[in-house]
């Protein structure tokens, strides 16, 4: 299998699974390289001066072959010229006439069957080395064969040093959400309405939340887990407190930071696409949904949560019912069931509890995704057709939400503040959810802990 990683631009600031892989084997981006993966050996061939720091940082082994593994040997090729890339093209030869590649929007290459697209050197920004990656395969002649869906089915079992980092990012989130968050959207409420922050406004003090300033604290906790031994997440917790105590001196990489820019929205309206953007309207004092994803040494999470202000009576139901909802379908996030079956225990938890009418509220499109690395993975996604299967130390975000819900008029009338003029309104919470092994119940990574819950108790998101 080949991996190839380009030059940095700005078109390439998506984090695709190219960059998720380079970060599980070496923990960053080796900008302008060729990954070769055969049995028992990673070749990688970069420039002189990145395969020495590579070489430095990592030894001649792979960092993440654990004891008892079987050992893989790390061969580092400098670039000089299109000749360089011979040794990683013998090797890949040796292995058979197949090579795996990852998905791209590239042009297709002889040999590549159905829609297997490999960008390789055919993208106008690539390098010389890459360029000269490309001609050699294309000259070889090898079967292209995506395996993007493989690498991330591969990636989604996370191990014990990927669990604590997400478990880190999860308690930065929450931090942010409890400490930060709250606090935020109150000083809004608390302005006049004509010195209000906007929502954009808003979005860019929860981005500068996420700061390494949270970085070594929350990488000691550590969450109980089935499938993690407390020596083990306990030894990686103390390795990412090290990583933040150098970082922090050294200015030299940034460990924590936003998934995406952070999502507010008010006046009845929320989304759940990350893509979306805050406007420059100003807050409404009714109801207020702010999503924002926090990542730790490269590990993602996302949270979401929904204020209000003067809610009305059928208000408070409808979010008792989400919570109910919400709960029911991390519970049935267990090893080894479908992944449909968050989709039908939210159905099932409004029928049993006679709020059927709230079922056409529900979201349409999926109710979640895995994430890690990749902050969204496309494959695994939770959906009510969806028949692959949850397996323990997958994580997921869990976003659920009722949408368009219309509001009495007659409550209305009786309302004061601003939700007196809201004629539907939309709420959503958000976690990031860890699978275990046996049965065992899920870990909601995104809570303090099962003694303080994460802003979801009425009290606490109404005013």
């Amino acid at each position: 299998m080949v991996v190839e990683m380009g030059p940095q631009s700005e078109d390439a600031a998506k984090f695709n699974r190219a960059s998720a892989l380079y970060f599980h084997l070496f923990g960053y981006e080796v900008l302008n390289s060729v990954v070769l993966v055969r049995e028992g050996e990673l070749h990688v061939l970069a420039r002189s001066e990145k395969g020495a720091e590579l070489d430095r940082v990592l030894g001649r082994t792979n960092p993440n072959v654990k004891e008892g593994e079987t050992s893989v040997s790390l061969k580092i090729h400098s670039w000089e010229s299109a000749a360089s890339v011979r040794p990683l093209i013998s090797a890949a030869a040796s292995a058979g006439p197949t090579l795996g590649v990852l998905r791209s929007s590239g042009s297709a290459l002889p040999g590549t069957s159905g829609d297997c697209f490999y960008n390789g050197g055919g993208n106008k920004a690539a390098g010389a080395l890459l360029r000269a990656w490309d001609a050699a395969i294309r000259k070889e002649g090898f079967i292209l064969v995506d395996v993007s869906r493989a690498i991330g089915a591969a990636l989604a079992k996370k191990d014990d040093e990927a669990i604590v980092r997400t478990a880190a990012a999860g308690r930065v989130a929450c931090r942010a959400l409890c400490d930060g968050v709250t606090r935020l959207v109150e000083a809004a409420f608390d302005a006049d309405r004509e010195e209000r922050a906007t929502h954009d406004a808003l979005a860019q003090q929860i981005d500068a939340l996420m700061c390494d300033a949270l970085a070594p604290h929350c990488a000691r906790a550590v969450p109980k887990m089935k499938d993690c031994s407390e020596a083990v997440a306990k030894r990686c917790a103390a390795a990412a407190s090290v990583a933040c105590a150098n970082a922090t001196a050294t200015r030299s990489t940034r460990l924590v930071e936003s998934c995406y820019f952070p999502i507010v929205t008010s006046g009845g309206a929320c989304t759940t696409d990350a893509g979306a953007a805050s406007d420059a309207d100003a807050i409404n004092d009714d109801v207020v949904v702010v999503e924002f994803g926090a990542r730790f040494a490269s590990y993602c999470t996302n949270v979401a949560r929904t204020f209000f202000v003067e809610p009305l009576p059928s208000l408070e139901k409808c979010y008792a019912a989400l919570r109910g909802v919400h709960a029911a379908c991390v519970a049935s996030m267990r090893d080894g069931t479908p992944l449909s079956s968050v989709a039908t225990a939210a159905h099932d938890w409004l029928d049993k509890n006679d709020y059927g009418h709230l079922a056409k509220f529900l979201p349409r499109h999926n109710f979640g995704f895995a994430l890690g690395l990749d902050f969204r993975d496309d494959e695994l996604v939770l959906t009510r057709t969806n028949s692959r299967h949850f397996e323990a130390r997958m994580i997921f975000n869990v976003a659920i939400g009722l949408h368009g819900v219309p509001l009495d008029a007659a409550e209305r009338r009786k309302a004061r503040g601003a939700i007196r003029d809201l004629k539907k309104v939309s709420m959503l919470l958000a976690d990031t959810v860890l699978v275990q092994s046996g049965g065992a119940p899920p870990v909601v990574l995104t809570d303090f802990s099962p003694a303080r819950p994460a802003l979801k108790d009425w009290r606490d998101v109404s005013n």
